[in-house]
């Protein structure tokens, strides 16, 4: 795997490990391996991990495991259904295993939810082994589109209440397409006026050289194209560092203000608290002006 590493088939008294290489490197025990394949685009392994539960790995990278999911998709999802008065159209781009489509499908309001993930075996193999997740898309309200997030938007009309996109970071290839300031143009133009997108921006506050995508490259580039550029910090125990950060973007709504009349409360994301996910931004980015010297 690109970033990763899987042990072979264990024999008798050896335990099958995963190690996944980062800034860190993190060792998981592995139960089970419930799927691992190369499709035309990336290596896939679905994990049984020790204490964890399952886990999606995409090229060697841990995208989420069963036990601590709810942090990433919540913080994903929710602030930016909430701030939105009346979301009704929701696109994701990415989302293949399902776990955003199923937290945008808690409210009332959506009719429809498009989901637009460029790895038709993600979704199969979600299928098969994570029904948690991915029994989101046999929902009426989901239309599912195999193919590219970046070329929907180049190719389809049409405009939306609520964006979020569930790409792999911007060290894989695959998704570096959606990290440039003309992919993010293409979703300003596909948003409503009250519209309001999402996306996960990495550990970068903590890895140097991030291929150009710097965090503050990415909100700069966000905020000559949206009036309001908000970041949410969030523990992730199996993420690198054990921190990661969101950002969610408006034309004229305050991302950090509740609007949505149908609260919804989940494990970690909470209306009441809502104001306060953004709250540590600013010493987020205090510390990127110290990066190199502690």
């Amino acid at each position: 795997m690109a970033q990763g590493a899987l042990a072979e088939e264990p024999f008798e008294g050896m335990t099958l490990t995963f190690a996944e290489e980062s800034t860190i490197t993190a060792v998981y025990q592995v139960r089970r391996v419930l799927a691992h394949e190369r499709s035309s685009l990336q290596e896939i392994a679905i994990l049984e991990l020790e204490n964890w539960g399952k886990a999606l790995v995409l090229d060697g990278v841990i995208q989420f495991t069963q036990r601590d999911e709810f942090f990433y998709h919540e913080s994903l999802v929710h602030p930016a259904m909430m701030a939105h008065p009346n979301p009704r159209r929701v696109l994701v781009i990415g989302g293949g295993d399902g776990g955003v489509a199923r937290e945008a499908l808690r409210y009332p309001t959506v009719e429809e939810v498009t989901v637009v993930e460029v790895d038709g075996r993600v979704v199969e193999l979600c299928r098969q082994h994570m029904p948690e997740f991915a029994s989101s898309f046999d929902d009426p309200r989901v239309r599912l589109i195999i193919g590219n997030g970046r070329s929907f938007l180049e190719e389809q009309a049409g405009s939306y209440d609520v964006i979020l996109l569930d790409s792999n970071d911007p060290l894989a290839e695959l998704a570096r397409s959606l990290f440039d300031p003309v992919f993010f143009r293409l979703c300003a133009e596909h948003l409503t006026d009250e519209g309001m997108l999402a996306l996960h921006l990495s550990e970068s506050l903590f890895r140097e050289g991030y291929l150009g995508y710097e965090a503050p490259t990415v909100r700069g580039a966000l905020s000559r194209l949206f009036r309001y550029v908000e970041t949410i910090p969030m523990p992730y125990s199996t993420y690198p560092c054990n921190w990661w950060s969101f950002i969610v973007c408006s034309k004229g709504l305050d991302p950090r203000v509740v609007r949505n009349p149908h609260p919804f409360r989940g494990r970690y994301y909470d209306p009441a608290y809502h104001a306060w996910l953004f709250a540590p931004a600013a010493f987020i980015e205090r510390l990127e002006t110290l990066k190199g010297t502690f």
